[in-house]
């Protein structure tokens, strides 16, 4: 397994990872998409688990939207549905993202969590979640 940050990926690393993910969403993979996968932490094989160790390391609640494909999957690895209203911090403040809602997952880090209270992410063109 490979865990690595955009800034060390080389040009055919990068290349092949758009690659993956245009062959996977097909027409469906925006240009916003691909900035959105940009900047942070990628993981190999072990996906999820790789992703458990990197949200628990540093943060203290992942979240991520799931297809309705998806669902499943996060489900079965430990991750939550939130069950409360969506919302992102926008550059014109906080606006509600209804299209988001029953679509979004947490991994809860540390304490209890109120999975049907308000949850706000940061603002990024394209889809926000």
């Amino acid at each position: 397994m490979q865990i690595a940050h955009t800034s060390d990926l080389g040009g055919d690393a990068l290349a092949a990872v758009r690659s993956l993910m245009v062959d996977a969403f097909g027409d469906q993979f925006t240009e916003d998409d691909w900035r959105h996968c940009l900047g942070g932490m990628h993981a190999g094989r072990t996906l999820m688990s790789a992703i458990d160790r990197i949200v628990r390391g540093g943060y203290e609640l992942g979240a991520l939207s799931a297809t309705d494909d998806g669902v499943a999957f996060y489900d079965v690895v430990g991750w939550r549905l939130w069950e409360g209203p969506t919302y992102a911090l926008s550059p014109d403040g906080v606006v509600r993202t209804e299209e988001d809602d029953g679509s979004v997952f947490v991994l809860p880090v540390s304490g209890d969590l109120d999975i049907t209270r308000e949850l706000t992410c940061d603002w990024r063109e394209g889809e926000v979640w």
